[in-house]
């Protein structure tokens, strides 16, 4: 399978079944054997990141252990043949590279991304994002300075 027939964005308000068919995709690519350190899924929010990954691992062992799960998984992903050997198969593979599995938030993606290329964009050794905390620190210590600043003007 090349990279290009591996790409999928998917788009969709609540409710609409996107975690299902997120899940559906990556178990898809699993079962014809693509390597789980090629694949990312990426969202907007932990909780959203956590529920593909926990649906991938638990269709795949519903559909390992009971033959009508692996037939509804089976038509779900494109594998209508597939029984319970199969997908206990492919769960096996999968949960010997469960840490490769890039399921995540775009924050994280892009937080690695920038690590990646930091010095070349010119960021100093260990930088950080700051949390919210700190960030609220920061901008008083900004606004202070600049309040400073100002009244030495005035003076």
């Amino acid at each position: 399978m090349s990279a290009a027939h591996t790409r999928e964005l998917v788009l969709a308000s609540a409710g609409s079944g996107k975690t299902f068919r997120i899940s559906s995709r990556i178990i898809s690519l699993l079962a014809q054997g693509v390597a789980p350190s090629t694949l990312l899924a990426s969202t907007f929010t932990r909780k959203a990141a956590g529920e593909i990954l926990s649906r991938v691992l638990g269709r795949l062992a519903e559909g390992a252990w009971d033959d009508e799960a692996a037939r509804a998984l089976g038509e779900a992903t494109g594998f209508a043949d597939a029984d319970r050997d199969f997908w206990r198969a492919v769960l096996a593979r999968t949960m010997r590279s469960i840490h490769e599995l890039d399921v995540g938030t775009l924050d994280a993606f892009f937080g690695r991304a920038v690590r990646s290329f930091a010095h070349d964009l010119g960021l100093p050794a260990g930088w950080t994002v700051a949390d919210e905390a700190t960030a609220d620190r920061i901008r008083a210590r900004a606004l202070e300075a600049a309040l400073d600043s100002l009244g030495r003007l005035q003076r």
